[in-house]
């Protein structure tokens, strides 16, 4: 009888543990997918003016401008990436209302910031609260020619499965960084990482376009 009751024995432990990480909410970490190879894009140089704020909220927009730029040199090989605050640009008004961005501002980001390209955005909407989501509209603009390489205009909802999905590879990916030391559910409750993560798939996008 004694091996049997060891069995159980044996049996019972694994059962608690198994009970205790459930209701901790332990999850056994992801296999790590190797990091993409850096792109080098046509441009040494990108510059990212502070995105404008739609929101009612006042932290979205300064915060993704400046996962942006960190994203978009993670991505890209060779190349420069700088944020310019839009006080710099005082005559940029509003593109995405006007439809214009004027001549001055691109003679200016090319010759005082020796910009190649400049990124113009806005976050539309933003849902900080559990399960964020966002809305991102952005524009890439030659600075010599004036033409639009690239545009993006997209929403991320952290309710969707597929988002998850998403969240879940760019765990993967960057699994042991500062990025991901908490777990993947970091993501769908803390409105800042859901931004890094969302710079993350814009910055990819963009670079694999120019």
């Amino acid at each position: 009888m004694r091996p049997k009751v060891r069995a159980l024995s044996a049996v019972a432990c694994l059962a608690v543990v198994a009970a205790v990480l459930l209701l901790a909410g332990c999850r056994c970490p992801e296999t790590p997918s190797a990091q993409p190879t850096r792109v080098a894009i046509g441009f040494r140089r990108v510059a990212i003016v502070e995105f404008f704020n739609r929101t009612p909220y006042n932290e979205p927009a300064q915060q993704f401008t400046e996962q942006l730029r960190d994203k978009l040199s993670a991505w890209t090989a060779s190349t420069d990436v700088v944020v310019i605050p839009r006080s710099a640009l005082p005559t940029l008004g509003d593109p995405f209302i006007t439809g214009r961005i004027p001549l001055d501002v691109l003679v200016t980001l090319r010759q005082q910031y020796l910009a190649d390209a400049v990124v113009i955005g806005s976050v539309d909407e933003h849902n900080p609260y559990w399960k964020p989501s966002v809305h991102i509209t952005l524009k890439v603009i030659d600075t010599a020619t004036g033409q639009f390489p690239y545009e993006l205009a997209q929403g991320w909802d952290a309710a969707q499965d597929t988002v998850r999905r998403e969240i879940d590879d760019y765990y993967r990916r960057n699994y042991g960084s500062d990025d991901c030391r908490f777990g993947p559910e970091l993501f769908v409750t803390s409105p800042r990482y859901f931004l890094r993560f969302v710079a993350d798939r814009a910055a990819q996008r963009m670079t694999a376009a120019l």
